[in-house]
């Protein structure tokens, strides 16, 4: 029973990051609910088999979600790779929302750390539980209030044209890099000390993504 509900989790984890992903670039979420579904079974069993069968290294379930997500949105929605790679990218701030959801919890005594570090416990659904419902909040804001970023175009895009990268599209690629390597290490960092002083950094390295990608927007208007 327990592998069922981590599963099912797991698959409305992927609905939720999806929706954050979705709306912070603007795209059409519910065009793409039969693809998504597909990539939420997909990712939700192969979480469930790195990380409770093989029990192998969180950063390792890590990289493989932010590389199937990638090749989702290349094969299936039909977006370009390196537009697809700033995409994924939100996997990073949907990351910053557990971590901040999960020193709330434990600061307050709500909940046990210990038990929230085993991905089986209850401590843990909750957590999930609490992400999933605040990122889906977010979504809807970004919705209701027509935020977000519109220099990545609705899909599908014409793979067969090559377009020459812009010096602005390079200091998003180089900067959304930057950041991916701070939040892996960030995330070693943690695992390995316990200790979570370091995400400010995070939520630093984020920010200026996010103001790159808003400066963008607005010479792109």
């Amino acid at each position: 029973m327990s592998s069922v509900i981590y599963v099912l989790l797991g698959m409305l984890d992927i609905y939720a990051l999806f929706g954050l992903m979705f709306k912070t670039f603007r795209l059409p979420y519910f065009e793409y609910i039969r693809e998504i579904t597909i990539i939420a079974i997909v990712v939700s069993l192969v979480s469930y088999i790195v990380r409770v069968y093989l029990e192998a290294p969180a950063v390792l379930d890590i990289i493989l979600h932010l590389v199937l997500y990638i090749i989702f949105f290349r094969y299936l929605i039909k977006v370009k790779v390196w537009r697809a790679a700033i995409i994924s990218l939100v996997y990073f701030g949907y990351g910053l929302i557990s971590f901040i959801v999960y020193l709330c919890y434990v600061n307050t005594g709500i909940l046990p750390s210990d038990l929230i570090n085993d991905s089986s416990s209850y401590a843990a659904e909750v957590l999930q539980i609490t992400q999933i419902s605040l990122s889906s909040l977010l979504s809807w804001l970004l919705y209701k209030y027509g935020l977000g970023f519109s220099f990545i175009i609705r899909p599908p895009h014409d793979l067969f044209i090559k377009t020459k990268l812009k010096k602005n599209d390079m200091i998003i690629i180089n900067s959304a890099l930057v950041v991916a390597i701070i939040f892996f290490g960030s995330v070693l960092y943690i695992l390995h000390y316990q200790n979570f002083l370091i995400i400010p950094l995070n939520l630093i390295a984020f920010s200026v993504l996010i103001y790159l990608a808003y400066r963008k927007d607005m010479r792109r208007g």
